[in-house]
This record gives C-alpha cells, sequence and structure tokens, in this order.
C-alpha cells in the first residue's frame, strides 16, 4: 500500500464533480495510509502531463515537455519517494514557441 499512484491497472469511475473528486482521494489517501495532499498532488501532476502529452499529439515520446526532478520520482515510485510541491519541467520544443505551446496545452479541457 501507499507505493504507486492510481493508474489504469487500480483505476476508478470517474468522479462526476468535485465533490466526487475529494471524496475518491480521501477515501484512496485513507486505504493506501497516504496524506491526502500527496495523493491529490498526484493527480494534479498526472492532469498536468496528460495536458502536456496533449500538447504532442497524444505521443508522449514526441512530446516536448519532460516531467523531471521530485514530481517524476513520485510518480514512479509512489509514496516511496520524497515528497515535493513543485514540478520540473525541461522543454525541447523551438524556444519562441515554449509559452504558445503551454498555454494550448493547459486551454483543452482534460478528459
Amino acid at each position: 500500500p501507499g507505493d504507486t499512484p492510481p493508474g489504469p491497472t487500480n483505476a476508478v469511475p470517474a468522479p462526476r464533480s468535485a465533490g466526487q473528486l475529494a471524496k475518491a482521494l480521501r477515501a484512496y489517501a485513507r486505504r493506501e495510509g497516504l496524506a491526502e495532499i500527496r495523493v491529490r498532488h498526484w493527480v494534479a501532476y498526472m492532469a498536468l502531463a496528460g495536458a502536456l502529452e496533449r500538447a504532442a499529439g497524444g505521443a508522449a515520446e514526441a512530446s516536448v515537455f519532460t516531467v523531471r526532478g521530485g514530481v517524476a520520482l513520485e510518480l514512479r515510485r509512489g509514496g516511496r519517494a520524497r515528497a515535493t510541491r513543485d514540478i520540473d519541467l525541461t522543454y525541447a520544443g523551438p524556444p519562441m514557441d515554449r509559452v504558445a505551446v503551454l498555454e494550448e496545452a493547459l486551454r483543452a479541457p482534460y478528459e
């Protein structure tokens, strides 16, 4: 318990509201013996990573953004990694486009 963030193999149905999401995160944190804020951060990091992947046309290997640092470790190692409150990203696309690419990625609704 507490070793990996929720993923495709242990996914639950999408909540229909922010209240349902908060309840599901609280239940998961309690069940896994994790701090609720840590689980909330995982979900936020995964949502941002999904948005950045969409900016690459859905192909993670073609993404111009890479998640680095503590968040990358947390998403790989779950509760066994040092908790972090920030996200480190690298950008490997055209220098003049980075803000436009990021804004476009964040503008689209998350599915």
